[in-house]
């Protein structure tokens, strides 16, 4: 199956969900279809190769995050089959997300649906970020939304980018001080792009090359789909509606660190103007928040013909996203049909998707 058919079903879906609010089967249903075609991905995307070549010994351990590279060493020593490995880390992924999801949103079933179609590149094959994200999410659930330093600590092992989640932590500044603060900080580092040459001079650790390797990434991402996303973002932090309903529906410290990890995904899709690789590394760990925010909003509007506009306003930017990655150069890499249980009911047949893989990497 086609990732685009798949979200056109989970469509139907939601829509139902919309009519029937609490009904759970529509949920279920939802997460059964997403277990079996993202958790059970098989040689789907791009990254996967270079993961393989690690656990099988082949690549250079000292290339990735200690927590990975350690976890990698342990399961291949033991002799846990590679895929065996990958699907653990998208289960529990996926498990963690789902529960996320189900505890504080209202529409748990179009949330999972926006996600999965916004975050579809990113969900298959970057193992790492998987990892770290899982931190994320399983650390709000078991501590009631409270993120420890310890969380953080743990999470950067897996993935550098996690040190952004710090962010979190200055909730000791007034919302106002901390949005000025915030914005300046975003128009400094837009201005001082060209220096950040100077990194190196820090030495040239996987640390800091991964830092610059962020910040210098130089494919420019598509002006007027960035627009849209800042502006729906401004919209989820800033609305005094969505804000109201959010306070009075989740704990205060559940909503003050749903708030901040929405607003730090603003900032960053403000930075992306000039770091796009960076944005595309937080979304992952950034974007249920605001859209958990803005279903809630949605849930109590009573227009049902308004709250369908907007709904469907949002599901159509989204699928017109994924519909041009889909019809790009790396859409080919990420067919639905490249899943286990369909590759084990075919026989397995020969194909050219590892000499694609590596003769991709090889030209970018």
């Amino acid at each position: 199956m086609n990732i685009l058919y798949l979200s056109l079903i989970l469509l139907v879906i939601s829509t139902l969900e919309l009519f029937n609010k609490k009904n759970i089967f529509y949920f279920f249903i939802a997460t059964i279809l997403i277990y079996f075609h993202i958790g059970l991905s098989y040689k789907l995307g791009v990254d996967w190769i270079e993961y393989y070549s690690l656990y099988e010994n082949i690549s250079n351990y000292e290339n990735y995050e200690i927590g990975f590279s350690w976890l990698s060493k342990f399961f291949s020593y033991i002799n846990i089959n590679f895929w065996v490995f990958v699907f653990a880390i998208k289960f529990i992924f996926l498990t963690s997300l789902f529960v996320l999801i189900k505890k504080y949103c209202l529409y748990p079933t179009t949330a999972i649906t926006f996600i999965l179609i916004f975050l579809f590149p990113f969900i298959n094959d970057p193992l790492r970020q998987l990892i770290a994200t899982s931190i994320l999410f399983l650390g709000i659930l078991m501590n009631k939304s409270k993120i420890s330093y310890k969380n953080i600590i743990f999470g950067f092992l897996f993935h550098s980018s996690y040190v952004l989640i710090f962010f979190i932590k200055l909730q000791f500044i007034k919302r106002k001080q901390l949005v000025k603060i915030s914005i300046l900080f975003v128009f400094l580092s837009l201005l001082l792009i060209h220096n950040f040459h100077y990194l190196l001079l820090l030495g040239d650790n996987f640390i800091i090359k991964k830092i610059y390797f962020y910040l210098t990434y130089a494919v420019q991402p598509n002006i007027y789909s960035l627009f849209i996303r800042i502006i729906f973002l401004y919209f989820v932090c800033f609305n005094k509606h969505v804000n109201l309903i959010n306070k009075k529906i989740l704990t205060n410290s559940v909503y003050i660190n749903f708030w901040m990890l929405s607003f730090l995904l603003l900032l960053v899709e403000l930075l992306a103007f000039q770091f796009p690789l960076l944005s595309q590394r937080l979304r992952i760990y950034l974007s249920p928040f605001p859209f958990i925010l803005f279903l809630n909003y949605i849930y109590f509007l009573k227009d049902i013909i308004f709250k369908s506009t907007l709904l469907l306003i949002v599901f159509l930017y989204l699928y017109a996203t994924l519909f041009s990655f889909m019809s790009g150069p790396m859409g080919s890499f990420y067919s639905l049909e490249n899943n286990i249980v369909i590759q084990f009911l075919l026989d397995f047949p020969p194909n050219d998707i590892e000499e694609n893989i590596r003769n991709f990497w090889l030209t970018n």
